[in-house]
């Protein structure tokens, strides 16, 4: 399974390097992180057909362009909170001053399945069959044994 591609796009620095640590902690080598904080680099790798899992955009570098991508999650990185701001449907809305914490739980909690996926795809149902074709050879006894020990 391929590993989910997140990129975080701001050029104000000194605020997406807390958002890249924390995506680093916590899925070290389970994602693609890519941070982009030159907006004709961005604009640049825009320019083609781009496809990503998570997109973590500030306000400046947005446009609706982005929506013609194959992107999973786009969140929108605000500056000012608006409570009736109408947006489009597939557009998450953050509010950028609230706590690093924050943002990083909203993302991971609107994406867990594209994030948690790789990690979850070991923890499959094991199945162990115990058999014999004939009664009192300790089938019962094994069974419970291995279920005792797991």
């Amino acid at each position: 399974m391929s590993k989910a591609r997140v990129i975080v796009a701001d050029t104000d620095i000194n605020y997406i390097i807390p958002l890249q640590l924390k995506f680093a902690e916590e899925f070290f080598d389970a994602i693609d992180l890519e941070i982009i904080s030159d907006r004709s680099y961005f604009e640049e790798l825009f320019a083609s057909p781009q496809k990503a899992d998570i997109l973590v955009v500030s306000e400046e570098l947005y446009d609706t362009s982005l929506q013609r991508h194959n992107i999973s999650n786009i969140f929108l990185m605000t500056e000012q909170y608006e409570e009736n701001q109408t947006a489009e449907l597939n557009v998450n809305r953050i509010f950028k001053y609230t706590s690093i914490k924050e943002i990083f739980n909203e993302i991971t909690g609107r994406c867990k399945d594209t994030l948690y996926a790789e990690q979850d795809a070991g923890k499959e149902t094991k199945i162990i069959l115990i058999t014999s074709a004939s009664g009192g050879v300790g089938k019962t006894s094994v069974a419970f044994g291995l279920c005792r020990c797991l």
